[in-house]
């Protein structure tokens, strides 16, 4: 798709390049039309919602919609490259790659707060896959949010936290409050990531009691709801060690009274839902009367406001009380469940209420079922948990679900058990007072990338020079919205790093790898940076040469150099022109010292040449001998290429190349 006009960050006109792969042994009839994916990816573009959205977030978003809708593709690929304009004169590109995932519905699990254990679903079929965690394993009771986190086994896989307990931590029972971790594929019990430790007379839990929410921050660290103490407690997001109290409860409306679901919204912000009670002699009070809420809190500065605070549902038995929270893929609003019924959906940026969604499933009035966490599938569904709360139904479970782009109630099947249609997992014994759900991560791969180009960038060192920048960056896997840089203060900040680069006589290489040093170091959602430098010819050095220096988080750096020599006259096999490319990597670790000038390397080449001895040796056997010598002279080099073009004459109107590498 050339010149593709949309309104967004301004007018602005994009190239777009789809590139997708079929899954295996599909049949005819699956194949789709190509014609109506450009529609989608149309209409997807033109309504648009978020205008500020960075270009590479619409790029995600973009991806995800089309595997989507067309589960017979595998992977997707769209290079999404914004021309120059007026106000922004820079071609940059938005590059991301999906696979589709291996079981697109998802498996999720559930938590019994009745049960002590965690069961499996099938996201497509909605059956019962069986106990991942048993009854009580590793002291699991009342379990609440479910969470997936950090690896530790080593093997690659996330790990799944539990909330579990309703006593004080530090109380000795058996149902002492504390943090579990288990295997998050075979659902083995890990350790206690927060516990404490009954042979000190610290509490290591830093007053836990009752968790509920559960939440990794973008400090990496371990954020928990204590809802019988009124705080948010801080955790070390590695070892689980109690780093503090992030915020405490005042018995005031609008504050943290009752805390329950946490959330890291794509706006960096920390969202939570509070019962609107107060912490009495280990026990919930909602005598007070303080309203249920849906507070934000700055993670830096700590300061909180209210986002949202509803009225009861006309469903509900007449109160409030906000549980669960999720951010929906498809929209980017905050969907939060009310115990008491409904699920409300707010404009994350606005804070409006959009939509609320009945959660009903008992059709009675009121409705006789409360409701519990939320979760999105990977095709982007809303899943809730919810259970009937009459005297003689022994709190029984089920599970509903809603299409995630029309909010509609989204069956297993035409349910004749209620008229509003949301049941996925009609009630069952094996649902005992459900609360915590979440879903398995997906395996589908997502790698996104940015490159932005800056061309003829004058610039004083070496003399006079100008060059083509071009600077390619992967970003993190699994960052948030918020956390995507903008690239203008990035290409400021090469401008500025160049603009006053302090030593004239650095190679261009050493000025590179300072500055991809620079971008890295600047740029934490970044993961790697590759910048080509390329140093156009001047009359004093008529060649085109490059350096190319990549870097990535892990430490690893790969620095190379380029430069062509066109047109090179040479009596050899005959009068002949060549066209010669060279390119070598340094060896890791060289110091600046180290670094070979190429004009040496130019003219070792020229000097080869000149004097080659044997008129009638092929070209390759040239260019071996060639490249073997190069080599041996440059002890800072660890591998070699060089291309060596013939070009056409009137005896042999051909183009040929010998091409040799050598390490």
């Amino acid at each position: 798709m050339k010149d593709y006009a949309i309104n967004h960050q301004g007018l602005n006109k994009i190239n777009l390049d789809v590139d997708y792969q079929y899954k295996t042994g599909i049949s005819a009839s699956e194949y789709p039309d190509s014609l109506s994916i450009y529609k989608s990816i149309d209409n997807f573009l033109t309504k648009y919602p978020n205008e500020t959205d960075f270009w590479e977030i619409v790029n995600k978003k973009l991806t995800q919609n089309i595997l989507n809708e067309n589960p017979a593709l595998a992977a997707i690929k769209i290079d999404l490259n914004v021309l120059p304009s007026q106000t922004l004169p820079y071609s940059r590109t938005s590059k991301v790659t999906r696979t589709q995932p291996s079981n697109p519905q998802g498996t999720f699990l559930v938590g019994n707060t009745r049960g002590n254990n965690v069961l499996g679903f099938d996201g497509n079929t909605g059956n019962l896959l069986g106990e991942l965690i048993p009854a009580g394993s590793g002291g699991l009771s009342s379990p609440d949010t479910i969470l997936f986190g950090p690896d530790v086994n080593g093997d690659g896989k996330p790990e799944i936290y539990i909330a579990s307990g309703d006593k004080p931590g530090n109380s000795g029972q058996p149902t002492a409050s504390a943090l579990l971790r288990y295997d998050g594929v075979t659902g083995a019990f890990i350790d206690k990531f927060v516990g404490d430790n009954p042979n000190t007379n610290v509490d290591e839990t830093g007053g836990l009691s009752r968790p509920y929410g559960l939440a990794f921050g973008p400090d990496g660290n371990f954020y928990v709801s204590s809802f019988l103490t009124k705080k948010i407690l801080r955790y070390n997001g590695k070892t689980g060690q109690f780093i503090d109290v992030f915020a405490t409860g005042n018995q005031q409306a609008g504050g943290l009274n009752g805390p329950n679901n946490l959330l890291f919204a794509p706006d960096g912000n920390l969202y939570v839902t509070t019962q609107g009670s107060v912490a009495r002699d280990g026990k919930a009070d909602f005598s007070p009367g303080l309203p249920s809420q849906v507070l934000l809190y700055n993670p830096q500065t700590g300061q909180s406001s209210i986002f949202a605070s509803p009225d009861p549902s006309p469903r509900s038995q007449g109160f409030v009380s906000l549980l669960g929270m999720a951010i929906g893929p498809a929209d980017g609003d905050l969907y939060v469940s009310d115990f008491a019924n409904d699920i409300r959906r707010y404009n994350l940026k606005s804070g409006e209420l959009v939509k609320v969604l009945s959660t009903n499933y008992t059709d009675t009035s009121p409705s006789s079922n409360y409701v519990g966490g939320l979760a999105f599938s990977p095709i982007g569904n809303l899943f809730a948990v919810g259970f009937d709360n009459r005297a003689n139904a022994n709190n029984v479970g089920a599970v509903l679900r809603y299409n995630g782009k029309t909010d509609e109630p989204l069956p297993i099947s035409s349910n004749p058990l209620s008229s509003n249609s949301s049941i996925f997992v009609p009630p069952n014994s094996n649902l005992k007072r459900p609360v915590g759900i979440t879903f398995l991560p997906s395996d589908a791969k997502l790698t996104e990338k940015w490159n932005f180009t800056a061309a003829n960038y004058p610039i004083n060192h070496q003399g006079l020079n100008n060059l083509n920048l071009d600077v390619n960056y992967q970003y993190k896997e699994g960052i948030q919205n918020y956390q995507y840089p903008d690239y203008v203060p990035i290409y400021k900040s090469i401008d500025n790093f160049l603009v006053n680069y302090p030593n004239e006589t650095d190679f261009w290489e050493i000025v590179n790898k300072n500055l991809t040093e620079k971008v890295l170091a600047e740029n934490p959602a970044i993961s790697s940076v590759t910048v080509d430098l390329d140093v156009l010819p001047t009359n004093r050095l008529p060649y085109d040469r490059s350096s190319t220096v990549t870097r990535t988080t892990n430490g690893k750096l790969g620095e190379a150099w380029d430069f062509k020599i066109p047109n090179y006259s040479i009596a050899h096999q005959g009068l002949n022109n060549l066209n010669i490319d060279v390119k070598y990597q340094y060896k890791p670790g060289i110091t600046q010292a180290e670094y070979p000038d190429f004009v040496p390397i130019y003219k070792s080449i020229d000097d080869f040449l000149v004097n080659y001895p044997n008129e009638t040796d092929f070209w390759e056997i040239l260019n071996k001998n060639l490249t073997q010598k190069l080599l041996a002279q440059n002890p800072g080099l660890d591998s070699l290429e060089i291309s060596i073009e013939v070009l056409p004459t009137n005896k042999l109107p051909y183009e040929r190349a010998s091409i040799v590498s050598v390490a």
